[in-house]
C-alpha cells in the first residue's frame, strides 16, 4: 500500500522487500511448502497456503494469527481488503472463513470444478470461476 514494499513468496518462505532499495527488509519460514498466497489490501495480513492448511500471518508483527485447514481443490485462495476474511477454493465452490477460521460462507459452484478465487474490493463479496468457463459472484 505504500508503494515503496513487496510482499511475496518464493514457494518455501515469504519476504518483504523494499523496492525502490531493492532490499530484503524481512524473511519468515511458514514452517512448509507454499502453494498459494494472498496478501490484504491494506496489507496487514498475508496467508499462505500448503497441502493441508492455510497460515495467516499478521505482516505489522510478522506472527502467525492461525492456521486453517484446506480444503480439497486448487491452491488458490484471497484474503479480504481489510483482513478480515479468508477465501480458498474447494472442489465444488469457495470456503470463506474468518482470519481464525471460523466459518463464515460457502459458495457453492453450480458448473464445474472451482478453479479461482477474488474478494471484490473493500468487501466480503467473492467472485469466482469454474471449469465451465462460468464466473459466478456471492451474495
Amino acid at each position: 500500500p505504500d508503494g515503496r514494499s513487496l510482499l511475496g513468496s518464493d514457494g518455501f518462505s515469504i519476504s518483504l522487500w523494499d523496492v525502490v532499495e531493492h532490499r530484503r527488509l524481512h524473511q519468515f519460514s511458514t514452517g512448509h511448502r507454499v502453494h498459494g498466497f494472498a496478501v490484504s489490501g491494506d496489507g496487514k495480513t498475508c496467508a499462505a497456503r500448503s497441502l493441508h492448511s492455510v497460515s495467516v500471518w499478521d505482516t505489522t508483527t510478522w506472527t502467525k494469527t492461525s492456521e486453517i485447514p484446506s480444503e480439497r481443490g486448487l491452491p488458490n485462495l484471497d484474503v479480504s481488503y481489510d483482513g478480515a476474511l479468508v477465501a480458498q477454493v474447494a472442489e465444488s465452490g469457495v470456503r470463506v472463513t474468518d482470519r481464525l477460521g471460523k466459518p463464515a460462507a460457502f459458495h457453492n459452484c453450480p458448473e464445474g470444478t472451482t478453479l479461482c478465487v477474488r474478494f471484490l474490493p473493500k468487501g466480503d463479496k467473492v467472485a469466482f470461476g469454474g471449469s465451465a468457463g462460468i464466473v459466478f459472484r456471492s451474495g
